[in-house]
């Protein structure tokens, strides 16, 4: 089966353009004319390419992705003209190409107001101006996993995913957020089940002024056969300044396989 055509436009000028405000002029005709054959095509944009051909033969390009297909041409236009201020036209420009190099199916809906129902707000224009002008990767939602290592508890999806993921840990208490690394720190306890009477981290002593735990997880061997028979301990520390603490201990205290019974401060409740 061969790939469906790419509805591609172009406009060549007999006189080479390079004023911003010309280049502009274009880009906005350009996206009215692609938008048309979009809509022609029952297909909408989720990803437009702009070439632009200077007369010394260098192309010059520019893209906008979307969260979802959309053949609305003041919105395509925006995105499209908030980048061309990166395009070097040189000594002029004798080409412009745009491409729509991603589509999708894309039907007209009607909106209907309900009294019942309130509109959703149409957010994907946000999305896609924030994530054209600062990247991709900058724009996600988090949603938990199943799975009861707190590093792998959550992940990143994009905004426009309908994913809502697990309520496995719902009802366990956790920082609102974890150190990207546990950071290992110098305890002082009782073994094996008593937590820290007090620890010192970046070089400072805090003092333990009251304690819950211990919350033991396991290891995940069908992850990896590194963790098989691996145990932590986890308790949650309010020191004698009021902060609160995540920290756990590696390993039951009562067997050598199951860690090496090093402390680390995993989070740190606000």
């Amino acid at each position: 089966m061969n790939a469906p055509e790419l509805i591609r436009i172009e406009r060549v000028f007999a006189e080479p353009i390079g004023a911003p405000e010309t280049i502009e002029k274009y880009t906005r005709r350009l996206t009215d004319r692609m938008c048309l054959r979009l809509e022609e095509a029952g297909l909408g944009a989720r990803r437009l390419d702009l070439h632009f051909t200077r007369n010394d033969n260098r192309v010059e390009t520019i893209f906008v992705a979307m969260a979802k297909p959309v053949r609305e041409t003041r919105r395509l236009s925006r995105l499209l003209v908030d980048k061309i201020e990166t395009v070097d036209p040189g000594f002029g420009i004798d080409k412009m190409t745009i491409v729509a190099a991603l589509t999708e199916p894309l039907a007209m809906k009607q909106s209907l107001a309900s009294f019942e129902t309130p509109a959703r707000p149409d957010v994907e224009e946000l999305w896609d101006i924030m994530g054209n002008r600062y990247g991709e990767e900058t724009l996600y939602r988090a949603i938990s996993v199943a799975t009861d290592i707190p590093e792998r508890a959550v992940r990143r999806v994009p905004p426009t995913s309908t994913a809502i993921g697990s309520r496995r840990n719902v009802n366990h208490r956790r920082p609102p957020r974890l150190y990207r690394k546990p950071e290992e720190i110098m305890a002082m306890t009782v073994m094996p089940d008593y937590p820290p009477k007090a620890f010192t981290w970046r070089g400072q002593r805090y003092g333990i002024a009251c304690a819950d735990g211990p919350e033991r997880i396991h290891g995940e061997w069908w992850v990896t056969e590194r963790e098989k028979g691996k145990v932590r301990d986890y308790f949650i520390l309010e020191a004698d300044s009021g902060e609160r603490f995540w920290v756990f201990r590696t390993g039951d205290g009562q067997h050598a396989d199951t860690g090496s019974l090093k402390w680390y401060l995993h989070g740190k409740f606000e």
